[in-house]
């Protein structure tokens, strides 16, 4: 009888831990850290860069600028408009965001967001750092007109 309330147990510890250990974000903000991010990315932004492996791909983009609400990236691409959903994670270093895109796809990236700027690098794996010859880089700014200043300070 010893043998198997141990054996629970540490059966119990096991799944325990496994769920502390996952690193996967929620739909919905839990940290204040991600609440503050968010807010801080309500509006409309404009792409100053998209590079794709290190190539530039501004011209091939169809869009210059998107707008967020809520936790969706809404953009007008070709007429069509298209709606991704995101979740932001700031307790890792760069700070997490997973995009779900229009069709389904999962993106793990990281992000930057500084004031009016905002910086993120995704790709299939979640890139290390903004330097991934791999990943999707783009940097953004806050559209002038449209809110210029964050709403709350930026989380650290």
């Amino acid at each position: 009888m010893k043998t198997v309330t141990m054996w629970a147990f540490l059966a119990a510890a096991v799944i325990v831990l496994m769920g502390a250990a996952a690193e996967t974000p929620t739909s919905a903000p839990t940290s204040e850290a991600a609440k503050a991010d968010l807010k801080n990315l309500q509006g409309t932004w404009r792409v100053l860069k998209a590079e794709n492996k290190g190539v530039d791909v501004m011209e091939k983009l169809s869009y210059e600028q998107f707008t967020v609400e809520g936790n969706t990236m809404r953009v007008v691409r070709n007429g069509e408009e298209r709606k991704s959903q995101f979740e932001l994670d700031p307790a890792h270093d760069p700070k997490w965001i997973n995009i779900t895109t229009p069709r389904g796809d999962k993106i793990e990236g990281i992000y930057e967001l500084k004031g009016d700027s905002w910086r993120t690098a995704s790709s299939r794996a979640r890139p290390a750092g903004f330097d991934d010859k791999n990943a999707i880089l783009f940097v953004y700014e806050r559209a002038k007109g449209a809110a210029t200043k964050p709403a709350t300070k930026p989380a650290k």
